[in-house]
């Protein structure tokens, strides 16, 4: 009794972890060419809520025809390995929309090593791709205003050593685009005025650690001529 409340309860803790980090599950028979699908996947598809099996010609219909032989190949390719099997297509939602769906298929076997099913989990990435898509544009759109505006710019991701600066910022140091972007230290020592450096490493200390948004500071920057 112990063993099977256990079990009862690893089940359900699991299937609630499914449910929040919306995991769709699937189960494809290859025999009765019928697909078991969680509440997650039925939502994807938008279909209806109150039913888990489906024909395969509904999960067929809904794949993007541009897509729909990669995801051919992929099944055929699970078919002959015993790995799992990963691909990215689109699905059309039952409102009419597309979304970019990431899979990972595996192959159920019976105990004569006989395809039995298709195994899949699958998550939506739509709204993942649609910010970086807005990410990019809001980046392309900052180039291109602080272009035009003689702006330079630098972003320093976390854990990295080095920065990204964008073409303006070497043309404001004289350096060419070519160029490795000196690390902190280095640009400290090569492009901050001697008389400011101590402030300058001061403040971005501050800046730092304060949690603050920005920072206004001023300094002489030393060019690559000296000037």
């Amino acid at each position: 009794w112990e063993l099977s409340h256990a079990r009862d309860a690893t089940l359900t803790q699991l299937s609630a972890a499914v449910d929040v980090a919306r995991i769709a599950l699937w189960r494809h028979d290859l025999q009765t060419r019928r697909l078991r699908l969680n509440a997650v996947a039925v939502s994807l598809l938008g279909l209806d809520p109150s039913q888990r099996e489906f024909s395969d010609e509904t999960l067929e219909s809904a794949i993007h025809p541009d897509d729909r032989e990669l995801v051919y190949q992929s099944a055929r390719q699970s078919l002959q390995s015993a790995e799992p099997v990963d691909f990215e297509c689109r699905i059309r939602h039952a409102d009419g929309s597309w979304r970019i769906v990431h899979t990972r298929r595996v192959v159920e076997r019976d105990a004569l090593g006989q395809p039995r099913a298709l195994l899949g989990v699958s998550l939506d990435l739509t709204r993942q791709r649609d910010d970086a898509r807005r990410a990019a544009e809001s980046l392309r759109r900052l180039d291109l205003t602080a272009s035009a505006a003689g702006i330079g710019y630098w972003s320093l991701e976390r854990g990295a050593r080095r920065a990204t600066w964008s073409p303006r910022m070497y043309a404001l140091h004289g350096l060419d685009p070519d160029v490795e972007v000196p690390e902190f230290g280095r640009w400290i020592e090569r492009h901050v005025h001697p008389q400011d450096r101590d402030r300058v490493v001061a403040e971005y200390r501050e800046w730092a650690h304060s949690g603050a948004p920005s920072r206004k500071m001023r300094l002489r920057l030393v060019h690559g001529d000296g000037v």
